[in-house]
């Protein structure tokens, strides 16, 4: 077997399986497999867990918290607190519309977006990032919708919508979510763009999918401001056995980062599909049947994790729904592009994005 950084798939180990990304970060690290391994990608089904939720059979069951604990959170308490946070502007999501729609002209579009000069600047920031290619030779949106298209602009619209709004938001105050604001754009960058390229060839669209994939964590990030002690004791209680957390979140606060990211996303007005997703994106739908959105959120997630571009000592990449796997039907050839695709870009973006 390929020697990879058997750190990211202790647990996979654990529970008696080969993660299917296994040999495909190897083959990308290193370049080629080492004589012997000549087991497929998709030779590999038969070591994924059962069809089963993402926590999977072998997480070990978890006790509700004893009364009084106080990490049970308040669902409508809840809702209230991020319908506060400040909203998308009009013109972004009657923008993200025009992107979309056959009848709508590039200058209509572009318009529409330069109706909000901040958010003008970070699309122009990132459009001129040597990830695409025309550094030096967008100076108008519409330069940025001729030279890019409208999809690299959905996608780049998006993400500077949600920056603003976070930079704008109670949240950015919170001294925790400051300190893990860093992390949650480099990772949210690399899931939109594993799951943006994932897309090229199946069903979502590609910008769909970028968004998608783009707020996937943001619950994680609400929960990080606003129940910090709660999330807290949810780290700790995972860490206890080395475990994915999703399973204590729901134990111990009630719902998890998914549910709460759904919330967020409902907010700002996103699609029901983006939404659906988001709640989706650790539980995708199982079968058969046509690549969903979620698993490619799903599967995006994972990539982030595997390609670990923080070199984290406690990263570790979650386990993979069997169904999800088998609709991708992810290649050694897709997995390598996809994996350069999503360095490069984060490289190239998160300064773009956050300056």
């Amino acid at each position: 077997m390929i020697a990879t950084d058997d750190r990211l798939f202790r647990r996979s180990a654990r529970a008696g399986g080969i993660h299917p990304l296994q040999r495909l970060i190897g083959l990308y690290r290193r370049g080629a497999p080492e004589t012997g391994w000549d087991v497929s990608t998709h030779g590999l089904l038969h070591d994924l867990p059962p069809e089963t939720r993402h926590d999977g059979p072998a997480a070990r069951p978890v006790d509700p918290p004893p009364p009084g604990a106080g990490w049970r959170i308040d669902a409508d308490n809840l809702t209230r607190r991020v319908s506060q946070l400040p909203a998308l502007p009009q013109a972004v999501l009657q923008a993200l519309a025009l992107l979309r729609s056959d009848t709508a002209s590039d200058t209509d579009c572009a318009a529409r977006i330069a109706l909000d000069p901040a958010i003008t600047a970070r699309i122009l920031r990132l459009a001129n990032s040597a990830f695409y290619g025309v550094s030096g030779r967008v100076a108008t949106i519409r330069d940025a919708v001729l030279l890019l298209g409208r999809r690299s602009i959905g996608a780049m619209l998006a993400a500077a919508a949600v920056a603003d709004s976070l930079a704008r938001s109670p949240l950015a105050g919170h001294p925790e979510v400051a300190a893990t604001m860093g992390h949650f754009w480099r990772h949210a960058l690399a899931s939109a763009l594993a799951a943006q390229a994932l897309a090229r060839g199946r069903p979502p669209d590609q910008d769909v999918a970028f968004t998608a994939a783009l707020l996937h964590d943001i619950g994680r990030l609400v929960l990080c401001g606003y129940h910090a002690d709660g999330l807290a004791a949810v780290r700790a209680a995972a860490a206890v056995d080395d475990a994915d957390t999703l399973p204590f979140e729901r134990a111990l606060l009630g719902l998890d980062h998914a549910e709460v990211g759904a919330m967020v996303a409902r907010h700002w007005r996103f699609p029901p599909e983006v939404v659906a997703a988001i709640a989706a994106h650790h539980g995708p739908p199982a079968g058969d049947g046509p690549v969903t959105l979620a698993d490619l959120v799903h599967l995006a997630d994972a990539i982030a994790h595997v390609l670990d571009l923080e070199d984290d000592p406690a990263e570790s990449v979650p386990a993979l729904a069997p169904s999800s796997w088998r609709r991708i039907a992810l290649d050694d050839d897709e997995a390598q592009r996809v994996f350069g695709d999503v360095e490069a870009g984060v490289r190239a973006l998160s300064k773009s994005l956050l300056g």
